[in-house]
């Protein structure tokens, strides 16, 4: 059974911390690995619930792709619930 670590943005402090993330990605993608490897997860779940400006979306596409290639790397996984 895998085991996932799960990094939600929903309601207004998501909405915050969705902007630092698109704001400055390599370094979310460097603390999720961080993470990912502290607690021994298998990888992560991610789940954007609040809303994405249209010219966001390129850069959170290119975070989800960087991530995913990171802890493949590492034989660890990415799952996108894409609700954008």
């Amino acid at each position: 059974v895998k085991m996932l670590g799960t990094f939600i943005t929903e309601w207004a402090e998501g909405a915050k911390e969705c902007k630092e993330l698109l704001s400055n990605p390599e370094l979310y993608i460097e603390k999720l690995e961080e993470i990912c490897e502290y607690y021994q997860f298998d990888g992560w779940l991610l789940n954007f619930e609040n809303p994405i400006e249209a010219n966001q979306v390129e850069t959170l596409k290119l975070f989800v792709e960087k991530l995913t290639k990171r802890m493949e790397k590492n034989g660890k996984m990415v799952l996108w619930y894409d609700s954008v």
